[in-house]
């Protein structure tokens, strides 16, 4: 369930770097703040988080809606709701299998997805928060991308897309510029706004329950979280998370 440390050969990977894997094999230790080997709070903690089955399981859900926040975490900011967990130095692509459940398509809400904090090469925060996610608001199911000069690229659903399947989501910093990817095919590259290497993963839901929705919950499933600091081409990030699972 720890991050594993491997030195690795990877076709289609430009030259060999640091992966770290965790599988979920075993559980995860969480916390309200920021610690080393600790999947700590973001903005606000969801309602689950923890193994089952050899995966990740977030849950969000009516207790965490934001009439029961109340006070300071009641404004939409504080819909989105994961964890965080810091990477080792110079990581530059994080991947991980994300399962787009059939419900998700109904739900006319964002659902979630891998999220990352960017960093400059004098350790500043840089202009853009990577973010690859699922979502079905506006009656448009889709994985999009976050641009931090022009906002969503919608990235739509890619050619033989089905629901209830595990597609591994990916960024990468690359030549100034964010790349991402879906089942390691590129979608579309934005502006790193001079990010060099990537602090951390984040694990989010988003939630936009009332209080008295009859659908009242939503888990999404995550696995085979990998973090890189090789440079990867086209089709080498899935490649890196099944071979180290």
């Amino acid at each position: 369930g720890i991050f594993a440390a491997v030195l690795m050969l990877a076709t289609g990977v430009a030259q060999a770097g640091v992966i770290q894997t965790m599988d979920f094999s075993g559980p995860v230790a969480t916390g309200s703040s920021q610690a080393p080997n600790v999947w700590y709070t973001d903005r606000y903690a969801p309602a689950g988080f923890q193994v089952s089955g050899s995966q990740l399981h977030l849950t969000v859900d009516e207790t965490g809606a934001a009439a029961n926040r109340g006070g300071a975490y009641s404004s939409t900011f504080y819909d989105t709701q994961g964890r965080k967990y810091d990477l080792q130095p110079e990581v530059t692509a994080v991947s991980v299998d994300m399962y787009i459940a059939q419900e998700f398509a109904s739900a006319n809400q964002r659902i979630g997805g891998l999220w990352g904090t960017a960093f400059t090469a004098s350790d500043m925060i840089a202009g853009v928060y990577p973010i690859l996610e699922f979502a079905s608001d506006g009656g448009v199911a889709r994985f999009q991308g976050w641009d931090a000069a022009t906002g969503w690229k919608n990235y739509g659903l890619p050619s033989g897309f089905s629901y209830d399947t595990m597609y591994t989501l990916g960024f990468a910093l690359n030549d100034g510029m964010v790349d991402y990817l879906l089942n390691g095919e590129l979608l579309g590259s934005v502006n790193a706004f001079g990010g060099e290497y990537l602090g951390n993963a984040m694990l989010q839901g988003i939630n936009k329950f009332q209080v008295g929705d009859d659908f009242d919950s939503r888990t999404i499933v995550f696995d085979n979280l990998v973090a890189s600091s090789s440079v990867p081409e086209p089709a080498s990030l899935a490649l890196a998370s099944f071979a180290c699972a």
